[in-house]
């Protein structure tokens, strides 16, 4: 979900919607409109992870597949989820696993932090 629509959904609201009106279909790896009998499509965001919009009640959060599945499986949002192939559109089960840490996000942490340490006169030369 994006953070505007976070501030306006619970995590327990959206949970409880998301076990009543879809399900996951593990042999395609897709996720199903339980009332529509439909694959949820959603497309590519910028970052290339696969997302939908979902009605729940008057609001229209975004979601990403991924997380939609991991809910469908386990029944709680995940805090982090890795995609071990690096196919960031794969949403089948095998093909996801809870993520200790984003090692994009540890990449660029490093190079925030090599930068200030040169910065401020305190590399390691």
């Amino acid at each position: 979900m994006n953070r505007r629509d976070q501030t306006i959904v619970s995590n327990e609201a959206l949970v409880a919607h998301l076990v009543k009106n879809y399900t996951y279909d593990r042999e395609r790896g897709v996720v199903v409109n339980r009332r529509l009998n439909r694959v949820v499509k959603g497309s590519v965001n910028s970052v290339g992870y696969m997302h939908t919009r979902i009605r729940l009640g008057a609001q229209f959060p975004t979601i990403r597949l991924h997380h939609m599945v991991w809910v469908l499986m386990y029944g709680r949002l995940p805090t982090q989820i890795d995609h071990i192939n690096g196919d960031k559109t794969d949403n089948r089960q095998l093909g996801r696993r809870v993520g200790a840490f984003d090692k994009d996000v540890y990449a660029e942490i490093v190079k925030i932090l090599s930068k200030l340490l040169v910065e401020n006169g305190n590399s390691e030369d």
